[in-house]
């Protein structure tokens, strides 16, 4: 049986003795650590942190302390799931409470279908719902709170995802690879992913290029050839746009030849006024429907930047 620590009742819950009901019947599974009642988005929560423990931890693999975040309001807003991310980031959770779980207390009593269907067009990490009146009605049962989190916890497959991760909150691992592309960003090498469809490469290259965004030195160009403003270029209007990205993001101002044929060396001479102290790397994204294999070709002049690509590769290309 868990306890609450003398700070939380001798602090939050004695200001808040109304809660005190519901937060209690998480003690079969936890101690509640820390409260606070904290402000986000326009709205005043009660934010809690719980350890597990030792039976909660090994059933659910939990380690960390989870953030549970109390709204006192009769319905839910997507600024309640926006507000439980900034908690997350903010101190005194941040590095101490688990990133990928997190608990919710609301009085609105369709908090689980708002969750499920907010979490199936958002890409949030998995978050247990609670109804504050069902907790308080759940009474001495001691199973009530573990089962609530293995139903919800344990019927979202954290692997099921149909679209590219583009935030951290569910990419880990491959972090040996991911460095072996940061030094070649830094040795101005170019490289290429290659795999089956849907075994992460995009999820993989939205990764690199968040982490290239946080070096001072490097900026990235990203292109998704599988999108129709890409793959319908002809080869000359794609060297172009290529050009006019790399032009604004160096900062360097170069006049683009009227005649195509010759963007390339006008590109090569842009590429040469890249500021030593900086480092470029574009990136292609499903390359292949860019090449002379593409399928969905709807023009005789295709895309030479990456003529004969490899089916379904991914390239980073990069000047250092």
């Amino acid at each position: 049986m868990g306890r609450i620590h003398d700070e939380v009742k001798n602090g939050h819950l004695r200001n808040h003795p109304e809660e005190l009901d519901w937060i209690k019947r998480f003690q079969s599974a936890f101690d509640i650590t820390w409260a606070h009642r904290r402000r986000a988005h326009g709205s005043d929560y009660s934010v809690y942190f719980l350890k597990p423990e030792p039976a909660t931890e090994e059933t659910f693999g939990i380690n960390r302390e989870v953030l549970l975040v109390y709204s006192p309001y009769d319905k839910l807003e997507a600024r309640t799931l926006q507000s439980i991310e900034q908690f997350m980031n903010d101190d005194p959770a941040r590095g101490r409470v688990d990133r990928l779980f997190a608990i919710l207390v609301s009085n609105d009593s369709d908090v689980e279908r708002w969750i499920s269907e907010y979490s199936s067009t958002n890409e949030s990490r998995t978050t247990v719902g609670f109804v504050a009146n069902d907790l308080v009605a759940s009474g001495s049962n001691a199973w009530y709170v573990r089962n609530r989190v293995a139903t919800q916890l344990f019927a979202r497959n954290l692997f099921d995802y149909r679209l590219p991760l583009e935030k951290d909150t569910y990419f880990f691992g491959r972090s040996a690879l991911l460095h072996s592309f940061m030094d070649s960003v830094k040795n101005g090498e170019n490289r290429g992913v290659f795999g089956l469809r849907k075994t992460g490469k995009t999820s993989f290259l939205y990764k690199l290029m968040r982490d290239l965004a946080a070096q001072q030195n490097v900026v990235t160009l990203f292109y998704d050839c599988k999108s129709t403003s890409i793959r319908q270029r002809t080869s000359s209007e794609l060297l172009r746009k290529i050009a006019e990205d790399l032009s604004e993001v160096i900062g360097v101002r170069y006049p683009l030849p009227s005649d195509d044929r010759f963007l390339s060396e006008a590109l090569a001479k842009l590429i040469k006024q890249i500021p030593d102290h900086k480092k470029v790397a574009i990136i292609f994204d499903e390359v292949e429907y860019i090449s002379y294999f593409s399928r969905l070709r709807t023009h005789s002049q295709n895309s030479t930047v990456a003529a004969r690509a490899m089916a379904d590769r991914k390239t980073v290309g990069h000047r250092s």
